[in-house]
């Protein structure tokens, strides 16, 4: 459970970072079962979008 926590909060850091940098290339809204745009990998209903 500690993990999962861990790597949810790495990936919205990772969404952040992206965020307030300005990279988001993509301006389309991201679908529950799209890939998460932080990059972790997983979907994004398993990532960002629990938060």
């Amino acid at each position: 459970m500690l993990k999962l926590a861990i790597q949810c909060i790495i990936c919205c850091i990772l969404c952040l970072n992206q965020f307030t940098n300005h990279q988001i290339v993509n301006s389309q809204k991201v679908n529950r079962n799209d890939p998460c745009p932080c990059g972790s990998g997983k979907k994004y209903k398993k990532c960002c979008l629990l938060n």
